[in-house]
């Protein structure tokens, strides 16, 4: 509990929030405590020392966010049945385990990756209604979710869950392609917008630290050798490894190209161009 002068009267026209989270301490007439929800101790030699939340509020790249808020969020898509979220273990995503509706095949109990198909709606269902940092960055597929004996939800687990795929997840592969071959554009794309080396062609752009503004730009830088490339398509292909075979497809079925094929310009093209030449500060 917080106090003082430097703490608000609460919520603005939310009074059942305020009446949640503002709370009159005892013995100080009309004086309010702010209940932030972390639980601390109170050490002699160091005074407080946090422990841990008391609730599902997490933080994500530097962003309070609450999992049960996201959990909604994706129980709303009309494929999924339950959902729980946990953060990864580097704290700068969150993965989402999707117990989806009957129709989906599963081969065992343990989680399996979402069809790129899937992945790709269930990640716009999320975007509609959730900041950057809530949107999950993998998905996982699971028959039913942990429960604890009293019936709500084993947290424990989905969290082992979370460290244990990102320890089975397989480090950087030999390159399926020779040097001047797709992935190396890809490759210099994802290090320019991620402004940091990439070295695992099976990790996923948005693992890695990527959003939907970073996609503009890889499109961007993509599209000079690759004109048919779409936005969707960065969607469907989000490891290097599965973007450089699908560009190689493209390649594949080039046809001669006419005027009309060429991209018009417009505020589409004018955007994508102006993030292409924005550079990412680095640290």
């Amino acid at each position: 509990m917080v106090s003082g002068a430097g703490v608000g009267r609460g919520y603005w026209q939310q009074p059942t929030l305020t009446a949640d989270r503002f709370c009159p301490l005892p013995d100080a007439g009309e004086q309010l405590a702010y209940d932030t929800g972390d639980m601390a101790v109170f050490e002699a030699d160091h005074g407080l020392r946090f422990v841990s939340r008391g609730d599902t509020q997490v933080k994500v790249r530097g962003q309070r966010i609450e999992l049960e808020e996201i959990e909604s969020a994706l129980r709303s898509h009309p494929e999924v049945r339950d959902a729980a979220v946990a953060v990864v273990p580097d704290g700068t995503a969150v993965a989402a385990f999707i117990a989806p509706t009957e129709g989906i095949p599963l081969a065992g109990t343990l989680p399996e990756p979402v069809a790129p198909r899937l992945s790709a709606n269930l990640r716009a269902h999320a975007a509609t209604w959730l900041t950057e940092a809530m949107v999950p960055s993998s998905w996982l597929l699971v028959p039913v979710l942990p429960q604890l004996p009293n019936g709500k939800l084993d947290r424990a687990t989905v969290t082992s869950w979370t460290t244990a795929q990102a320890a089975a997840r397989p480090g950087r592969a030999p390159a399926s392609t020779p040097v001047g071959g797709p992935a190396d554009p890809i490759l210099n794309a994802w290090s320019e917008v991620l402004a940091k080396p990439v070295t695992d062609l099976d990790a996923t752009f948005f693992e890695m630290g990527g959003n939907f503004l970073g996609l503009l730009r890889v499109l961007a830088a993509l599209r000079t050798q690759h004109p048919r490339l779409q936005v969707v398509d960065l969607f469907q292909h989000t490891t290097v490894r599965s973007l450089a075979a699908h560009l190689a497809s493209l390649s594949g079925a080039t046809k001669p190209r006419s005027p009309s094929d060429e991209p018009q310009p417009g505020r589409g093209a004018a955007r994508a161009q102006a993030l292409a030449r924005w550079k990412r500060p680095t640290r």
